[in-house]
């Protein structure tokens, strides 16, 4: 839908447009939150946009007597504001580099003249988004560019040090930092670990000294939270089925990145249907790793987790990996669709393929993504040759759309019948198994 204000329509269209062109022709970076806000703006003066249709826009403009060219551009602007912000930002950062060059290469010199930013750290300091995520390896200098932004933002952002707040994980982070800002620096903002953040925070309401809460302590608290509060608030305990629906059982405590990756690639994902109906005996064997059979529901991977969950979830009868019902000729192994859905005497397949819509993935060579495609296009052709119902699913979607979105858009078009258990019955069972 798009609605234009009435009252001064020619005026109005004149002011949007040169608000538009000031906004994005600021000498500063735009941050996510100055965007919304400029968006709220918009709505607010002028009009709601839902969807731009170019006849509709065209009837406005006759009616209210305005230039359709100029109108439509304004409309577009707006709609395509976002990416107008990003390539702003972009262009603002790279030329801020060249600006603040000099500043950014002295920027340690009174402290260690042979720390010397790179571009990308350069970037992270210049940046002024609201919410910034850096992701770097050990040693990559994460607290070098830390004490930059906090120097960068002193000196020349005219921050007060006791307004920053810089929060690590370790105490040992938190001393180098410490060393690096307050030392070395000579910036007095409050470096400190979330612990001793949150007791801080305490502090200024109760004088209680407080100590970290024992394992078994913690045990206890949570334990009867769920039990004496979980069941009684609808929102909660619904958040909580779709916690334990999707979890994965990962063990944290890796020692490199190399036996991670050996995790991962071996590990497999139970789904929530085979731990409700697992035997004593078999909890027993998945809890000391044993091999489950394929009755039990071993799946390859998060996402086939998330489909055999949602099911599940919504009493849809399947069963994992069945072999296909006809042979194919000189086929080596059975070929076994990802999930066979039963409902009123009807077999419907499911497919998950671990790739984009569009055919791309990073988990794959171009040599490997060219067979698994391929065998993609074998197995509809197969379905049509033999009269099955298949759906199918991607790991990515063109639209951005979720993946249980999807299927359920797929299995509601096939007619499947989706009757969600309800929050006590799954949780209930959950607490007898965990």
């Amino acid at each position: 839908m798009l609605w234009f204000s009435k009252k001064k329509s020619k005026e109005n269209n004149s002011i949007i447009g040169k608000e538009i062109n000031d906004f994005l022709n600021c000498h500063k970076y735009i941050s996510h939150e100055e965007l919304l806000s400029f968006k709220e703006q918009f709505n607010d003066k002028l009009f709601l946009l839902d969807l731009y249709d170019k006849n509709l826009l065209n009837q406005y403009c006759k009616k209210n007597k305005l230039d359709f060219k100029t109108t439509e551009q304004i409309v577009i602007a707006i709609k395509n504001l976002e990416d107008s912000v990003k390539s702003h930002n972009k262009d603002y950062i790279a030329k801020d580099l060249i600006n603040n060059k000099e500043y950014l290469d002295n920027i340690f010199i009174k402290c260690d003249p042979n720390i010397k930013l790179d571009k990308e750290q350069r970037t992270v300091v210049l940046s002024d988004e609201d919410y910034t995520l850096v992701i770097a390896g050990a040693g990559a200098g994460k607290t070098t560019t830390i004490a930059a932004k906090v120097k960068y933002l002193v000196d020349k952002k005219g921050i007060k040090p006791e307004e920053i707040l810089v929060i690590s994980f370790t105490n040992k982070a938190v001393n180098e930092l410490r060393e690096r800002i307050n030392d070395n620096l000579g910036i007095s903002c409050p470096v400190t670990t979330f612990h001793s953040t949150g007791n801080a925070i305490i502090r200024k309401q109760q004088s209680e000294r407080l100590n970290v809460a024992s394992e078994a302590v913690l045990y206890n608290v949570i334990n009867q939270y769920l039990q004496e509060y979980a069941l009684n608030n609808v929102e909660l305990l619904n958040k909580l089925i779709l916690f334990f629906s999707y979890y994965l059982d990962m063990d944290l405590d890796t020692r490199s990145i190399e036996t991670l990756k050996n995790d991962l690639s071996t590990r497999a994902f139970y789904t929530l249907k085979s731990d409700l109906e697992a035997t004593n005996e078999e909890m027993i064997q998945k809890d000391t790793k044993a091999k489950i059979t394929i009755n039990n529901e071993r799946v390859k991977s998060v996402e086939e987790a998330r489909i055999a969950n949602f099911l599940y979830m919504n009493n849809v009868d399947y069963e994992y990996e069945r072999p296909y019902e006809f042979h194919i000729k000189g086929a080596k192994k059975i070929y076994t669709p990802d999930f066979t859905i039963f409902q009123n005497g009807r077999k419907i397949y499911l497919e998950h393929f671990g790739i984009s819509e569009s055919g791309t993935s990073n988990r794959f060579t171009a040599e490997e993504l060219k067979r698994y495609k391929s065998r993609i296009v074998d197995k509809i052709n197969l379905h049509k040759q033999h009269g099955t119902t298949l759906i199918y699913t991607y790991s990515k979607y063109n639209d951005s759309s979720n993946l249980l979105d999807k299927l359920k858009q797929l299995l509601i078009k096939e007619n499947v019948k989706l009757t969600p258990r309800t929050s006590d019955e799954v949780y209930l069972k959950l607490q007898k198994i965990r």
